[in-house]
């Protein structure tokens, strides 16, 4: 049967709020999956504009969350960031126990709410996982992103056969596919295992793999349109370890981020 949703308009920053529509839907799960969040070259704007709505979207719901737990029988998953942590150098591995080193205010604001996830698990018993989030992609994300920005770029050179740049295309990145990482939050519940768990692809590759791999797949002539530097590989970056995370919820990795390309590319290639 076809799955039904309900939308409810709330401020769920505002705890009374936010108690009074949980005890109108009664959840068995809450998944606080929202952020106020941008691409990395959009991000410092975003924090000077909007920093009290992220302080309130991290921060306060997850808070309010993990509150009314302690009164009421439900557990939650809270999606939390890998700007917790910063690169120190290229191929940076972090695992779970990695000292915390946000990156930026959003970062911070992502490490408050584990610290508290952390806090209401020991205090009170609540049950409640921390979702850290490496880069991932799906044919909903925004169009600024780098797997949907890859996809249109191949597009745009499909549809005019003009040639395209790939600046900083040795820059190495960890990307997954979210809907794999959906699977993975799913298999919390099931077997109520209720931790901290990074998500990510578990390696690192080029922006220029992404998109040899890419066209490979769709159309191996898009090739000649396409010149990529020699820039970007002695760069910081990081990628998720997650054996644990694999092991524990018998999950099978972060997925093929080139599937999501190739979605995208194909539902828009006719329009």
């Amino acid at each position: 049967s076809k799955n039904e949703f309900t939308e409810y308009e709330s401020d769920l920053s505002d705890a009374t709020c936010l108690s009074k529509l949980l005890r109108e839907i009664e959840p068995d799960h809450i998944f606080h999956f929202g952020a106020v969040h941008a691409n990395s070259r959009d991000m410092p704007d975003l924090e000077l504009s909007q920093s009290d709505e992220m302080l309130k979207c991290h921060v306060n719901i997850t808070q309010n969350i993990l509150e009314w737990q302690t009164r009421n029988s439900c557990t939650s998953l809270i999606a939390l960031s890998s700007l917790i942590y910063t690169p120190q150098f290229p191929r940076h591995e972090v695992s779970v126990e990695e000292p915390f080193n946000p990156q930026n205010y959003y970062g911070r604001t992502k490490l408050q709410a584990l610290k508290l996830i952390r806090e209401y698990r020991r205090k009170f018993g609540v049950k409640s996982a921390g979702l850290i989030l490496f880069n991932h992609s799906s044919e909903f994300s925004k169009p600024e992103f780098l797997i949907p920005s890859i996809a249109s770029n191949l597009l745009n050179a499909h549809r005019s056969g003009k040639k395209t740049l790939i600046k900083n295309s040795q820059q190495l990145v960890d990307v997954s596919n979210a809907h794999e990482f959906c699977r993975g939050f799913y298999k919390i519940i099931e077997k109520e295992l209720y931790g901290d768990y990074i998500f990510s692809s578990g390696n690192l590759r080029s922006i220029q793999s992404l998109y040899v791999d890419a066209i490979n797949r769709l159309n191996p002539s898009l090739i000649s349109l396409f010149e990529f530097d020699d820039l970007g590989a002695h760069s910081p970056s990081m990628f998720g370890n997650i054996e644990r995370t694999r092991s524990s919820l018998e999950w099978r990795g972060g997925g093929d981020s080139i599937d999501i390309i190739e979605k995208i590319f194909k539902a828009k290639i006719d329009e």
